[in-house]
């Protein structure tokens, strides 16, 4: 407010001055004067305040952009190298042990006497003899070289046997025949799948006639047979092993018979008997 006043006091000396005014100083003039020179001595000259200068704009500062991060690059695991197998070896499948083939029965036929030939094989031979006749009917195994072999029959009139024997080697053999009507005769040779068909001890055997028994198994050592024969005539009973060969004579007797005998088994094995007679038998064998 006081600058104001000052100013004020000074518009209105000036105005009296324009105006030739009153001389009439003021009783206050000191005051007056004291206050006018406080105004030009507040105001002097006056100085223009400076037009304000515009600031220039403050520049915006554009953000530099903040680099985006690069994720962290994967690395990749390497693959483990395989390693190479060793060729796979394909096992090869055990073959199946084959069956022995059955053996196949040969047979020759005639009538009245005749000598027929047949390829044989070294080892067991079984045979079965047949006869319609009224007379001798005989049936001799010869060789090559014509020596006798066996004596597979010798009966008069009709006749159904058999027996076992071994066939020394391996060539022709002649069946020189002596009949009086038609005969038959059957021809096998057992292999292992005849023989695997034998039954265990203890084991009774009988029969009529002649007969060769199924095959049974032994264990070495000592075989007791207990023999019985009802006929009138010979009674013979010869122990065999798988391949023919006599083992040992366990009976040779005529007529009516009833005993018992231990014989020796050589080896575990496959055995049978053989048995010539004219009437029943058998052969009860234990170990």
């Amino acid at each position: 407010m006081r600058p104001a006043l000052a100013v004020l006091a000074l518009a209105s000396l000036t105005l009296l001055a324009a105006c030739g005014g009153a001389t009439t100083t003021p009783t206050t003039s000191a005051p007056a004067t004291q206050a006018g020179a406080a105004v030009v001595a507040a105001t002097g000259t006056a100085t223009p305040k400076p037009a304000p200068t515009e600031k220039p704009p403050t520049p915006t500062l554009t953000p530099k952009p903040v680099p985006t991060e690069k994720p962290p690059t994967a690395t990749p695991t390497p693959k483990p190298t395989p390693t190479e197998k060793p060729p796979t070896t394909t096992p090869t499948p055990k073959s199946t042990p084959t069956a022995a083939p059955a053996a196949v029965p040969r047979q020759l036929t005639g009538s009245g006497t005749q000598a027929p030939t047949l390829e044989l094989q070294q080892g067991l031979a079984l045979f079965r003899l047949r006869n319609s006749g009224t007379s001798n009917y005989i049936v001799t195994l010869l060789d090559k070289d014509a020596k006798p072999v066996n004596l597979l029959a010798n009966v008069i009139g009709n006749y159904d046997g058999t027996t076992a024997i071994r066939i020394p080697a391996n060539g022709a053999y002649t069946f020189n025949v002596q009949s009086s009507g038609t005969w038959t005769v059957d021809v096998v040779q057992p292999g292992s799948s005849e023989t695997a068909q034998n039954v265990p001890l203890p084991q009774t055997f009988s029969d009529r006639g002649a007969r060769h028994t199924q095959f049974f198994s032994a264990n070495s050592g000592s075989l007791r047979l207990t023999m019985r024969h009802a006929g009138s005539k010979n009674f013979i009973a010869t122990l065999l092993n798988a391949q023919g060969q006599p083992i040992d004579l366990a009976a040779n007797v005529i007529g009516p018979h009833e005993g018992s005998k231990v014989v020796r088994i050589p080896a575990n094995g496959v055995y049978l008997f053989t048995v010539e007679a004219d009437g029943e038998w058998s052969i009860e064998a234990t170990q």
